[in-house]
C-alpha cells in the first residue's frame, strides 16, 4: 500500500491500550507523512511494524500514550525502515526495537514525561540517529547496536546508558 498523510490533525483518539493514532503495518506499507499534527491520543501517537518503511517528515508529535506505557513513536520487527526526519516531539520519546532500523535524523525530542528520547532494545535494532536535539537520555540494551551520532543529549542523570550482553552501538560526536 502507498500512503500518503499530509497536513491532518489526529488527535484525541483511542482511549484503550492498542489504539495507535497511526499504524503503518506490513511489509509493503509504505508511507510518506509530512506536516501533521498528532497529539493528545491515548497509545502511541505512531507505530511502524512489521517491514513498513516511508518517510516522516516534519510532523508535531506530542503528548501521545498518556493512558500506556508506550512511547510517541514505536518502531518495531524486522525489515522495518523508516526514515524520520526534522519532526518535534514532546512528552514521551522514541522506541525502536524487535530487529528495526531505519534512520531518525534532525528530530526534536523533549521526554518530558518518560526522561527517555530514545530507547533502542532487542537483537539487531540498527539504526542510524544523527543530529538530533534530545532533552532526555539514550537507553540502549538487549543486543541492540545502531549508530548514534553528533546529537545534542541533555536533561537526564544518564545522558546515554548502555546495558546487557551483546549490546554494541557505535557512538561518536555527541554533545
Amino acid at each position: 500500500a502507498q500512503v500518503q498523510l499530509t497536513g491532518n490533525t489526529i488527535a484525541n483518539n483511542g482511549r484503550e491500550t492498542g489504539a495507535e493514532a497511526v499504524l503503518l503495518s506490513d511489509a509493503g506499507t509504505r508511507a510518506s507523512m509530512s506536516n501533521n499534527a498528532i497529539r493528545d491520543n491515548a497509545a502511541a501517537g505512531l507505530v511502524v511494524e512489521k517491514g513498513a518503511d516511508g518517510q516522516i517528515t516534519d510532523n508535531e508529535i506530542a503528548n501521545n500514550a498518556t493512558h500506556t506505557a508506550s512511547l510517541q513513536v514505536e518502531i518495531r520487527g524486522v525489515g522495518t525502515q523508516p526514515t524520520l526526519a526534522n519532526n518535534a516531539l514532546v512528552g514521551r520519546g522514541i522506541s525502536l526495537r524487535d530487529g528495526a532500523g531505519g534512520q531518525l535524523v534532525g528530530n526534536s525530542i523533549e521526554a518530558t514525561a518518560t526522561g527517555v528520547a530514545l530507547e533502542l532494545s532487542g537483537a539487531n535494532a540498527n539504526p542510524i540517529v544523527r543530529d538530533n536535539i534530545m532533552r532526555g537520555g539514550i537507553r540502549v540494551g538487549g543486543r541492540a547496536a545502531g549508530q548514534i551520532i553528533g546529537n545534542s543529549i541533555s536533561g537526564k542523570q544518564n545522558g546515554i546508558e548502555i546495558s546487557g550482553a551483546g549490546t554494541n552501538p557505535t557512538i561518536r560526536n555527541n554533545t
